[in-house]
């Protein structure tokens, strides 16, 4: 099932385009919530959809989210937990309706299925956390899990730090990184300062935890989270695990909703728009501001194409270089 796309619904308000799959539900208008040729993170993919749940919320629409017809990085050939919808593999739908309802309905529009909705949330972050109060709903299943390590691991007071590598470095039109080094004297900076017991790193790079993990020892936490050294788990040549893109996806779930349990957070990105990896601006989502401290450390922003300019100004004009305290 292919569909185009025409103007943008989100920016302009106006439908992408309206079709009729049939004669059931004639009093809703669904808005099924797609992404054009994903390649992008899962969290990349959850603010694409909070962007566009807020438009459904206000407009009164239905919203479900399609990512089996639209598949993803995350999508595997087999079912899973029943579904081929990728964004069923980690989330419930929004509301009590499915892909077979809306396409089996009289009234059903499409959103703007490229890449640029998501910016809206930098911008309004609390918008977006007002919207995944409403509307996100992670499985069960995953919460459990993580539930289970938290329980079993998270003794004291948890320092939460998660540092990006390998792509990000070059990834033009988003924040530099924060080097090893700045992030190990930033925590000890944290250590001296604040009441911490235990230090859960969260990283695709095994050589930033295992950087920590020299540092500071037994206080330092990590799952089991599938990590490399200095290769893209998402472009391997042979996959190392079945099923290996959806447990990527898993993983990275699971350290962000653990992240977001810490007492405080450390991560890279910049104070005011929590902008900068989407693993630690999930936390912050799902935080909901109950961090007792949260220091972003920020380094700029690398040059990107002559659609990112504008933004990347904008960031620059009110963001310098530097550590921003935002609890």
């Amino acid at each position: 099932m292919t569909f185009r796309s025409s103007e943008s619904l989100f920016s302009n308000a106006v439908p992408v385009f309206m079709k009729s799959f049939g004669r059931l539900n004639p009093e809703k208008v669904f808005y099924v919530i797609w992404r054009e040729k994903s390649t992008a993170g899962l969290f990349s993919n959850v603010f694409h959809v909070l962007a566009h749940l807020s438009y459904a919320h206000e407009f009164g629409l239905t919203p479900v989210v399609d990512m089996e017809h639209f598949p993803t990085l995350y999508n595997e050939a087999e079912s899973i937990q029943g579904s081929k919808n990728s964004w069923e593999y980690y989330f419930n739908q929004p509301v009590q309706a499915s892909l077979a309802d809306a396409y089996k309905s009289k009234r059903v529009v499409f959103c703007y299925g490229a890449n640029n909705s998501a910016f809206a949330v930098y911008y309004n972050f609390a918008k977006a956390q007002e919207t995944a109060r409403r509307y996100l709903r992670i499985n069960s299943h995953i919460l459990a899990e993580a539930e289970r390590f938290r329980s079993e691991h998270f003794q004291g007071k948890v320092l939460g730090v998660h540092m990006r590598g390998q792509e990000m470095k070059t990834a033009a039109g988003h924040p530099i990184p924060p080097s090893e080094e700045q992030m190990l004297a930033r925590a000890e900076q944290l250590l001296r300062s604040l009441p911490i017991d235990r230090i859960f790193i969260v990283s695709e790079e095994q050589a930033y935890v295992d950087a920590f993990q020299r540092r500071f020892g037994e206080m330092v936490l990590c799952t089991d989270a599938f990590r490399t050294y200095e290769e893209n788990a998402y472009r391997l040549p042979i996959y190392p695990r079945p099923l290996h893109m959806y447990h990527l996806g898993l993983d990275v779930l699971r350290d962000a909703i653990l992240l977001s349990q810490c007492a405080y957070l450390l991560a890279g990105g910049m104070g005011g728009l929590a902008f900068g990896s989407g693993v630690s601006m999930m936390a912050q989502l799902l935080n909901d501001r109950r961090y007792a401290h949260v220091e972003l450390v920020y380094n700029g922003i690398l040059p990107g194409g002559p659609g990112q300019r504008a933004f990347i100004e904008f960031i620059r004009d009110y963001f310098p270089g530097g550590v921003y305290q935002t609890a």
